[in-house]
């Protein structure tokens, strides 16, 4: 979401790594390795070097943010705690220190940053880290600060819809997701968290927000999931007959998926679903069955989902094979 001012010169991982063992000592060496490895979302290493940048100079205001930032970065990938509780330390860290005017390098001489970038940026992760944690009080104070330094900030009214929906806030959370998208018509999720929210009320206007977000990413899986998902739990409507328009609907938005896709368990899964019941396509329902459990070999629904088509084609000794997994695996 937002970039630095950082020194981008032709400093290869190799030649630096040589420069450290002639000058282990020397911080802007280890930051700049940092910076090569956090570049490449090699986070683990990139950990190890801005670690060693912060343990030789603490107060460089950069050598702490990139700290923070890949160790936020670490947690997204492994969802260990330790890593977003440290992150949250160090951004708690540098929103409370006095310096202005930030270089970013003894090298790049009168480059810098000015401290209210970093600050703006910092409180922005410091939110999700505090939504991340359930702390909902701290994450809205940020949020104040956030829209008191701009106040044009779709992303902030964003989070503030994401905490009013997760504290069952319906119509506050409704307001602050349109607050966004007035800001910013383009940003994808307000539209989707829209489109979720009604979809969870069965109410069909989640198709017009789902379809707005195709509009800006057509390829977005979760998307073309929930729109076919959607159309699947309706075809048949309360007091209504069966709808071959929503029933072709949800073949179809499963078939984008698989476009992109060819193994996602979950279309396939619900294709098979969809095959069985409605078409009574066997052959077809086991062939979808066996694509998601070749995605996910646990997936019990699938395995007796090909039982039943087994049975129907006379192939009995698979079906019974497919039944006892089946067994085994839903009483795990």
């Amino acid at each position: 979401m937002f970039s630095f001012c950082v020194n981008k010169d032709d400093d290869s991982v190799t030649s630096l790594s040589k420069s450290i063992l002639n000058d282990s000592l020397n911080p802007e060496l280890y930051y700049k390795r940092g910076y090569n490895f956090y570049n490449n979302k090699d986070y683990d290493f990139a950990v190890y070097d801005f670690r060693n940048a912060h343990r030789l100079d603490s107060v460089n205001i950069h050598y702490k943010l990139y700290l923070g930032l890949s160790l936020y970065d670490l947690y997204k990938s492994n969802n260990d705690y330790n890593y977003l509780n440290e992150a949250l330390l160090l951004f708690n860290n540098i929103l409370i220190t006095n310096d202005t005017l930030c270089y970013t390098s003894t090298y790049e001489t009168g480059r810098f940053i000015d401290y209210d970038i970093i600050k703006y940026t910092v409180t922005t992760y410091r939110c999700e880290i505090y939504i991340l944690l359930s702390e909902y009080k701290k994450a809205l104070d940020d949020i104040n600060l956030m829209q008191n330094m701009n106040s044009l900030d779709y992303y902030s009214y964003y989070l503030r819809g994401f905490i009013f929906e997760k504290l069952d806030m319906f119509n506050e959370a409704v307001y602050q997701y349109h607050k966004s998208i007035s800001l910013n018509s383009k940003y994808l999720n307000s539209y989707v968290k829209l489109g979720f929210m009604y979809q969870s009320l069965n109410d069909t206007i989640c198709i017009d927000y789902y379809n707005s977000a195709l509009e800006i990413d057509s390829t977005n899986i979760n998307v073309l999931y929930n729109v076919a998902k959607y159309y699947q739990d309706n075809i048949f409507l309360e007091g209504q007959k069966y709808s071959s328009f929503y029933f072709e609907k949800s073949i179809s938005y499963y078939n984008k998926i698989l476009y992109q896709d060819k193994f996602n368990e979950n279309a396939n899964y619900n294709l098979s679903y969809l095959y069985y019941f409605y078409l009574k396509d066997y052959e077809t329902s086991a062939n979808y069955a066996s694509e998601a459990i070749y995605s996910n070999n646990n997936n019990h629904f699938a395995y007796h989902m090909r039982s039943l088509c087994f049975k129907k084609l006379n192939r009995i000794e698979e079906s019974n094979r497919d039944s006892v997994k089946w067994e085994a695996l839903r009483n795990k």
